[in-house]
């Protein structure tokens, strides 16, 4: 279990979980590619958190002491790539400060999903970044969004857009949203399309 590091300005990612053997971590209250006040850029060369081959991680939580800020990073806030599955990425502020009503964006996307499949991800600001909020891509399978802020504050009632789409999906059997009212996301603000 990782809690309350500033793991920023480093040469390559924030954090790197690497390989099946890394499984089961609990990733909570970080500060990832920010200054120690979470208000200012200090960002990682590559991602703030990539996951490579990673199964059954927890990046995040369901409030405020759990989450993780991961913004101003020189690439994706978090890299889901390569076999990586069953991750859940929960309740964290990615493209905003760490009061969650100021842009802070990544450099490409919120969360960038490559060749990774059946992760969930719920409950986060996925906002001012100067791609797309969230990307699922190239042969990523059954991936749930759900229950996001994607282009708006942490309140959801102020546009902080993403600079293209919210998200983006070019693969099959993803899900975004559900069918219970909590489970839709609020995807409003982006400077191109909502979902394309």
């Amino acid at each position: 279990s990782r809690q309350g590091n500033l793991l920023s300005g480093n040469g390559m990612a924030g954090l790197f979980l690497n390989g099946q053997g890394c499984s089961n971590n609990i990733v909570q209250g970080n500060l990832f590619g920010t200054d120690i006040s979470g208000s200012a850029r200090l960002g990682n060369t590559l991602a703030g958190i990539v996951l490579h081959r990673a199964v059954g991680n927890l990046i995040g939580g369901t409030n405020s002491q759990t989450r993780n800020t991961i913004s101003g990073n020189r690439e994706s806030g978090i890299l889901l790539s390569t076999n990586s599955f069953e991750n859940e990425i929960a309740g964290n502020y990615i493209g905003v400060d760490v009061s969650g009503a100021k842009p802070l964006g990544n450099s490409l996307n919120g969360i960038s999903v490559q060749v990774a499949s059946w992760n969930t991800i719920s409950g986060n600001v996925l906002s001012g970044n100067a791609v797309y909020g969230c990307e699922i891509s190239q042969g990523s399978l059954g991936n749930l969004l759900e229950s996001n802020l994607i282009g708006t504050d942490a309140t959801g009632q102020f546009a902080i857009g993403n600079s293209n789409s919210g998200v983006r999906v070019d693969s099959p059997l993803n899900t975004i949203g559900g069918a219970d009212t909590d489970k839709g996301n609020v995807v409003s603000g982006n400077l191109r399309h909502g979902v394309f």
